[in-house]
């Protein structure tokens, strides 16, 4: 960190997680401030905690560094709406907060209207943004590995049910009009059922959605990574 503080005329930005002690975590914090980060993000669980439903975030610890630095600290772990933000920073007194695996699914998280939402998104909604989402991915280029992954999260309970639009999504170099052209079918596919949820799909449907896009992710890393090395 103090090399990259030297050698770059930009901020230098830090993300940790926790250590099991918050004596550590402390430690760690401190000596990242002192190395010259500007800003320093906690993530309220440890490396070993990667299953958010199993482990809840340390919220404390979080606050310890909070207090313990002059620097600017976000939190990060446990944030599935905009309550859940505000309590964060509530709690903690954290300048901000980071969400990641949520906002996949609701890109609109943070937004003003979402004030006391402390819900699941309509699934109506949901396919709305995904059409807002496309909208915003072609004006600022966005590349389209991301942009599927994007809409898989979105509209991933509709598209375990209506699997021929999920075809077309995984198949192929989309374009962003051709995943428009998918969203919009699903849009009239959906109003035409006249329901505003999705069936319930069995144990094993959902589970071929969740393989589609962890595979869609593992191709996406090998991609990028490849486009890096060039």
């Amino acid at each position: 960190v103090r090399g990259l503080v030297q050698a770059v005329a930009v901020p230098v930005t830090v993300k940790i997680r926790i250590f099991p002690e918050v004596e550590r975590t402390l430690a760690y914090a401190k000596m990242l401030e002192s190395a010259g980060a500007s800003l320093l993000a906690v993530h309220g669980r440890t490396r070993e905690m990667k299953d958010a439903s199993m482990h809840l975030p340390d919220w404390d610890q979080i606050k310890a560094v909070r207090e313990a630095l002059s620097i600017p600290v976000l939190g990060n772990g446990g944030v599935r709406h905009l309550g859940e933000a505000e309590a964060l920073m509530n709690y903690t007194g954290v300048q901000g907060v980071l969400s990641a695996e949520p906002l996949l699914v609701d890109p609109g998280l943070f937004a003003s209207r979402r004030v006391g939402f402390q819900g699941k998104v309509p699934a109506l909604e949901a396919i709305e943004m995904a059409a807002r989402y496309l909208e915003l991915a072609k004006t600022h280029r966005v590349h389209t590995r991301m942009v599927r992954g994007h809409v898989h999260r979105i509209l991933s309970p509709w598209l375990a049910e209506y699997t021929g639009i999920r075809n077309r999504v995984n198949v192929g170099r989309n374009s962003i009009e051709d995943f428009a052209l998918a969203v919009d079918e699903l849009k009239t596919l959906v109003a035409a059922s006249g329901r505003v949820e999705p069936r319930p799909v069995s144990k094993e449907a959902a589970e071929a959605t969740n393989r589609q896009e962890r595979e869609e992710a593992r191709r996406g890393a090998i991609e990028e990574q490849e486009r890096e090395a060039h």
